[in-house]
């Protein structure tokens, strides 16, 4: 239940969806009876998988499924084809792109990335710093409905990059660019947005939003839909386990003492049964 809060009143809100990641004191207070330990599993790349499956997109399911432990190369329209969408970006973004594939070609860093990716994403100078200050943020952000002038702003204030008004919307073509039928994705549903108010996610459930966030908000709700999946199955099978909270994409539970081994087991199996359920491809 959300208490109403008067215009002015600055009192801080309750922020479920930040508890997992960043609310720790709270987190910490969570304590298992005598005999038992909390136990907490998360879908890992939910939103992702989500966009891909419902996309079809030939470049965002090669960075999010298809193309993941293959080793990376630039095919003919100059992509850097790599599983990471961020870095997939961030190649066709003009001159920053052709920084990240300067490293890769110079430095041979395909074969290093095969070996070992997070030397490259989280140690190489130039890749490091693009894809954390830019490239991630700007993807993130542009899938929930950013606009030129927000991107500029937010990357100003949370990266310390300043942009011209003309960088920040050469960003944005690139991205959308690159995904042409994830935008697509994004048309349809705020078509359906426009027409009657409202669209219906796979789940039956009516989602109600401003028509440039159609996107971030069926991401959102289908991945609510098939963690809720997931919890029917799971809980439907274990007969040991205790729900103690739903934070975001994470399921936390109290278990007893010795049986995290075949908790283990079966939630692997719930999830490997999904995409029978959903009649989905995604992995």
């Amino acid at each position: 239940m959300r208490e109403k809060v008067r215009k002015g009143d600055h009192r801080p809100r309750f922020n479920a969806l930040a508890m997992a990641r960043k609310a720790k004191a709270f987190m910490e207070c969570l304590k298992a009876d005598p005999g038992e330990e909390l136990g907490g599993a998360d879908v890992s790349s939910l939103e992702p998988t989500i966009s891909a499956e419902f996309s079809k997109d030939k470049y965002y399911c090669y960075a999010t499924r298809d193309g993941v432990g293959l080793r990376p190369y630039i095919d003919d329209a100059g992509v850097l084809m790599i599983d990471d969408i961020y870095l997939m970006f961030g190649s066709t973004v003009p001159r920053l792109g052709e920084q990240v594939k300067d490293a890769f070609v110079k430095e041979n860093l395909f074969d290093q990335y095969m070996e070992d990716s997070e030397s490259v994403t989280k140690s190489h100078p130039v890749i490091k710093s693009l894809r954390q200050k830019i490239f991630k943020p700007s993807a993130l952000g542009l899938e929930r409905g950013m606009g030129w002038n927000k991107l500029r702003n937010d990357l100003l204030e949370k990266a310390g990059v300043e942009l011209t008004r003309q960088e920040a919307k050469d960003i944005i073509s690139a991205y959308w660019n690159l995904f042409k039928d994830l935008r697509l994705l994004g048309d349809r549903l705020a078509l359906e947005i426009e027409k009657h108010g409202f669209y219906t996610t796979p789940f039956g459930m009516p989602i109600y939003c401003e028509a440039h966030k159609g996107l971030a908000y069926f991401t959102q709700a289908v991945g609510m839909g098939v963690l809720d999946l997931i919890q029917a199955k799971y809980y439907t099978r274990v007969g040991f386990d205790k729900y103690v909270a739903t934070i975001h994409d994470e399921m936390i539970f109290q278990i007893p003492v010795g049986f995290r081994e075949q908790n283990d087991i079966i939630f692997q199996e719930c999830l490997e049964s999904l995409n029978h359920d959903l009649k989905w491809s995604a992995p």
